[in-house]
């Protein structure tokens, strides 16, 4: 579809702006009629991160507890009650600040959920190895 998709148009660094675009400002609607999606929510990304928070956007079907018109909307659904003029935070979910600069470009100064990832792996057993131990029952990788 060449014409449909110009190779000047759809190009790699196009391609990483728009993931980036996505996947640092895209929301998590748990609560959808027809599933769990990705949404991106105008000005839902100006609202910023604080671990402390149990604040959270998700969807719910619109109208009162007893008519409901089976619409959706996107809600902020706040942790506490807030005075006039005070930042609300939410929670981008419980992530290290490794995770939080990859995605979303920053990190937190007392983040309780910092952590570290080690990987450790165990070399198959050589030859040399074995030689080590003495011991000719062990098979070589």
């Amino acid at each position: 579809f060449p014409d449909r998709f110009p190779a000047d148009h759809f190009t790699y660094e196009n391609w990483v702006w728009a993931f980036t675009m996505l996947f640092s400002r895209a929301i998590r609607l748990r609560s959808l009629q027809q599933g769990e999606a990705l949404a991106l929510v105008p000005y839902a990304d100006l609202i910023n991160h604080s671990p402390f928070s149990q604040a959270y956007i998700d969807a719910r079907q619109s109208g009162d507890w007893l008519f409901k018109t089976g619409e959706e909307e996107v809600v902020l659904f706040a942790d506490r009650g807030y005075r006039r003029m005070e930042q609300i935070y939410i929670s981008y979910g419980q992530k290290s600040n490794a995770e939080l600069l990859l995605l979303y470009g920053f990190a937190v100064e007392k983040n309780p959920f910092n952590s570290v990832d080690v990987t450790v792996s165990i070399n198959a057993l050589t030859s040399s190895f074995i030689e080590e131990f003495n011991d000719d029952s062990l098979e070589v990788d």
